[in-house]
């Protein structure tokens, strides 16, 4: 690489004298030096949502189990070691490099409703909405309810295409202040907690 550039020329001698070519440049192509980037790491578990993958320089491509484009979606890699390889090309000079995103089960997200914490509700106090954040991976749907003290029915909502980390929002504006009865249900699972609305 250090000889790219270099400029050579033809000799030519004979009982006339000499001539001399025109200028030929020799270039020489460096193999790219790869450096990967993995957000937010290479140690996942297999519910956690599809994250970013990145690397210089670019123009190369990444392939892999769990791989399209440039994100890496650990569901569809699948529990186990994950290697997933980077190709580029500099004038047909090619380099590779490969580093391994480790897939976990993670059987600590696998809560149930009822267990703790499979939801938090929060704020408690609320002025008027509020929010539930799923800390399992075993729902994709929960059904929502809300009874005011008398028991009766006051707000009802599904939210689907749930997983770990989701969170649900949850508007009330249109009720007094009080507490409240909320059920989640999933199939055969529920939980019932109490909130208070308060508003301001």
């Amino acid at each position: 690489i250090a000889q790219n550039g270099y400029r050579f020329r033809v000799v030519v001698t004979a009982g006339c004298g000499s001539v001399n070519s025109g200028v030929a440049i020799l270039t020489v192509n460096a193999y790219p030096v790869i450096s990967l980037s993995f957000s937010p790491t290479t140690v996942v578990c297999v519910s956690d949502p599809a994250f970013s993958i990145s690397a210089t320089p670019a123009g190369g491509v990444f392939s892999g189990t769990g791989v399209s484009g440039t994100t890496f979606t650990p569901s569809v890699a699948g529990i186990g070691p994950r290697p997933i390889t980077y190709t580029v090309s500099n004038a047909g000079c090619q380099s590779v490099q490969t580093r391994t995103i480790l897939v976990n089960e993670c059987p600590e997200r696998h809560l149930r409703l009822q267990d703790f914490p499979a939801t938090v509700v929060y704020p408690i106090p609320n002025a008027g909405d509020f929010h539930i954040r799923l800390n399992t991976d075993l729902y994709t749907t929960i059904n929502v309810k809300l009874y005011n003290s008398l028991g009766q029915l006051v707000k009802e909502q599904v939210a689907t295409g749930l997983s770990y980390g989701s969170v649900i929002d949850v508007h009330t504006f249109n009720l007094a202040n009080g507490a409240y009865h909320l059920y989640l249900t999933s199939g055969s699972d529920k939980k019932a907690t109490s909130i208070l609305i308060q508003k301001l």
